[in-house]
């Protein structure tokens, strides 16, 4: 299993050194003035795509159906897990929802924390890696987990940065190649790319979250609805030190990936929740 997960990580990383040596954009407004849907979603290929992926451990993310909605409670801190539920999206929040004006986003201030599903993590530089398998369909689920991401990116100010990393299969780097400033231009454009993206596939993050280390956060938000293999836990066992870059994990409506989940975030001195 080791020398398996050695051999998905070299992958991944030779792919992302070779996507990381074109030039960064100043911002990612320019890049969608005429939005190219088969350009934005240029996938971040960690491995062969079939069979590699089914014996690497990979789920079809077959998920239970959605708990009932009830409003969010506050975060709390340390390696605690609860039970949270929060208002489901409603129709103006999903990945076709209509532009927010700037005018409802944030003015320039400072600020040191971000929060995900009622998590809360201190710092300026925050990755958020959420799961586009197929199993996100169910019940509005990934409706609603990209309604709490535009919320938790409308709360970050100017002077914090964000990534975001959609994976199944494949890997959906937001296109941008370091993380970006919380400008109100940044946060349109990049929920104008978040339109473009749709479930489907397995449930394989492995990838985003060794490219998330790779961009040195100061803390990596990992939402998923369905169980994947040991890979990402042995990674983080391996390059990420207790406590260098805590990882918060979220596992929206179902149980399955949970043991993983909570191993992920207590060896990086992350906070687990299940979201029902």
């Amino acid at each position: 299993m080791v020398v398996h997960s050695a051999l998905v990580v070299g992958l991944a990383w030779a792919t992302i050194g070779s996507q990381g040596a074109s030039s960064a954009p100043e911002n990612l407004l320019a890049q969608f003035e005429e939005p190219r849907p088969a350009e934005l979603l240029v996938p971040l290929e960690h491995a062969e795509q079939s069979s590699a992926l089914a014996t690497a451990g990979g789920s079809g993310g077959d998920g239970v159906g959605t708990g009932p909605h009830g409003r969010g409670v506050a975060a709390l801190d340390g390696q605690m897990s609860v039970e949270l539920e929060t208002p489901g999206a409603g129709p103006g929040d999903g990945p076709g929802a209509v532009e927010l004006s700037r005018a409802d986003l944030r003015e320039v201030r400072g600020g040191d924390e971000a929060s995900f599903f009622g998590i809360r993590a201190a710092g300026t530089r925050f990755v958020f890696i959420v799961d586009m398998s197929g199993s996100m369909n169910e019940g509005g689920r990934f409706r609603r987990a990209i309604a709490e991401l535009k919320q938790s990116l409308r709360g970050l100010f100017t002077s914090q940065e964000y990534y975001i990393f959609f994976f199944s299969d494949l890997t959906v780097p937001m296109p941008a190649h370091d993380l970006l400033p919380a400008t109100n231009d940044n946060l349109l454009a990049t929920f104008r790319w978040m339109k473009y993206v749709e479930p489907a596939g397995h449930t394989f993050p492995l990838a985003a979250v060794t490219r998330a280390h790779e961009l040195k956060p100061d803390a990596i938000f990992l939402l998923s609805d369905g169980a994947f293999g040991p890979e990402v836990l042995d990674f983080v066992n391996q390059n990420l030190p207790s406590g260098a870059i805590p990882i918060h994990t979220i596992a929206l409506e179902n149980r399955s990936g949970e043991p993983m989940m909570r191993a992920i975030s207590t060896l990086t001195r992350g906070t687990f929740r299940f979201v029902r």
